[in-house]
């Protein structure tokens, strides 16, 4: 073999492992964070609002006796040892609950959970966390929600995937 032919074939290996990789660490792994298509894809104590421009998002009411949750399954988190979460979140200002509450939850049931004590009510605020140390969550669920309470969080344009270059430090563990 030629060495041009074997200089090719290794520069084609090299750019289709860094496109490859490249790609994973752009890839949205949750479906209708936007919610621009209902609760397509999502379970749970869910309903979608409007606001006056056309946005759709998801709102949580909160329940007396127990968390309120809304969940997407089967995600795929194959490899995978850093996730970025991403949302934007609206709390009630009549909200009683410890937080917002989200648990990355595998199919045996073992969880990860994260209580984001937010105090601001009544305002769009963007929430960001970077999770670590996901062992073994090849395939896991994301739920978001309340505490047990009163009042309500509505939740948009909510993301989950692979840590990219451009991610910030601040870290959830």
């Amino acid at each position: 073999m030629s060495r041009i032919p074997v200089a090719c074939l290794v520069f084609a290996f090299v750019w289709m492992t860094g496109a490859l990789v490249s790609l994973r660490a752009d890839d949205e792994i949750l479906r209708n964070g936007d919610f621009s298509r209902g609760t397509s894809g999502w379970k749970g104590d869910r309903k979608i609002q409007q606001d006056g421009e056309g946005n759709k998002y998801m709102l949580v009411e909160a329940d007396d006796d127990e968390p309120a949750v809304v969940v997407q399954d089967k995600l795929d988190g194959k490899g995978l040892d850093v996730l970025v979460l991403r949302f934007r979140c609206l709390i009630s200002e009549d909200y009683t609950g410890e937080g917002v509450r989200v648990r990355l939850v595998r199919p045996s049931g073992s969880a990860v959970t994260l209580t984001l004590r937010l105090t601001e009510r009544g305002e769009w605020m963007p929430v960001t966390a970077r999770l670590r140390g996901l062992r073994k969550m090849d395939e896991f669920a994301l739920e978001l929600g309340t505490f047990p309470g009163k009042g309500s969080i509505a939740f948009d344009d909510v993301s989950v995937r692979p840590l990219g270059p451009d991610d910030e430090e601040e870290t959830v563990e």
